[in-house]
């Protein structure tokens, strides 16, 4: 049977940079470094760095602006009578669709 290892808050804090900067998602890194998934979570929302590269990146990518959708506004009325879908895919064959006619 394997002993287990005990890391320092420092450590923990250099493996969490170190993962940051590797381009690997979380699983694949902790497989690579032989380290368990819920440990590596629980350090990095004990250390306040829950918000990873990964979703920090995609919360950047992913904003689609939809123009405006009220359509007292005056102003803008013949964008609001413009046709639109977005489509959500959430995994585990559930997806959310928004459309406007």
């Amino acid at each position: 049977m394997q002993r287990r290892r005990q890391r320092s808050l420092n450590q923990w804090k250099k493996i969490l940079q170190r993962q940051e900067q590797s381009g690997l998602s979380v699983a694949q890194f902790c497989h690579q470094e032989s380290l368990g998934l819920s440990n590596f979570y629980m350090w990095r929302s004990r250390l306040g760095l829950s918000k990873s590269v990964e979703s920090a990146t995609l919360a950047a990518s992913s904003f689609i602006d939809l123009g405006q959708l009220n359509d007292s506004d005056p102003v803008n009325a013949s964008s609001a009578s413009e046709r639109w879908e977005l489509e959500l895919n959430l995994g585990n064959g559930m997806t959310l669709k928004f459309r406007r006619s």
